[in-house]
């Protein structure tokens, strides 16, 4: 394994680095590139290109997107036929580099398509999990509102949404083409990563 820093505030990660056919890791909020661990079996025959994102930097008042779009395109990316796996405010990312990289992008939680149904339960259970202060989470919410509304996000055929059946914290639109449903919730996932990867086969 081989963690490369750059001169920004994303860091990525290599496994597999044999393997001909890559997959982009994209973590959410409140996460970081360890959000993949739980799953990494489930990727065996794939080389990761795992990106660890800090969102606290790119979702301050004081960095522009712009800013966020310069440092993913200066990214090192495979050449090859890679393909996007995002979850949550992760399919932000992934979603503008399949624009802009025309990648294959599998979206699970896709948060640009979802309404917040229950603030009041993400904020206290990442208030109990993570020991953030609901103070400093309500605000998170509020920059990340702001941020959305800085996206413009595309729906074509190299885009596929992976809604949860059981989400605690989002309520989705699912009439958006390429829409599909697993069984899980906000953070269990792996029915999603299952169906994904049995489709890229």
């Amino acid at each position: 394994m081989k963690k490369k820093p750059i001169k920004t505030h994303i860091e990525y990660t290599i496994l597999n680095k044999s393997k001909p056919c890559t997959i982009i890791l994209v973590h959410g909020l409140y996460a970081s590139s360890g959000f993949w661990l739980e799953y990494l079996k489930l990727f065996k025959n794939y080389r990761l290109f795992i990106l660890n994102i800090d969102y606290d930097h790119y979702l301050s008042e004081d960095c522009p997107f712009d800013q966020l779009q310069s440092d993913l395109l200066n990214l090192p990316y495979p050449n090859d036929n890679s393909i996007i796996i995002s979850h949550s405010l992760g399919t932000i990312i992934a979603n503008f580099l399949s624009q802009n990289l025309d990648l294959i992008s599998s979206e699970i939680c896709p948060i640009h398509i979802s309404e917040r149904i229950n603030p009041k339960k993400f904020i206290d259970d990442i208030n109990k999990l993570m020991d953030k202060s609901k103070i400093s989470v309500n605000k998170k919410l509020t920059l990340v509102d702001n941020f959305l509304l800085s996206f413009k996000p595309i729906f074509d055929s190299k885009i596929s949404l992976y809604i949860p059946n059981n989400d605690q914290y989002f309520k989705y639109n699912k009439s958006f083409l390429n829409s599909n449903c697993f069984s899980g919730d906000h953070y269990d996932i792996k029915e999603a990563l299952i169906t994904i990867l049995n489709k890229i086969k």
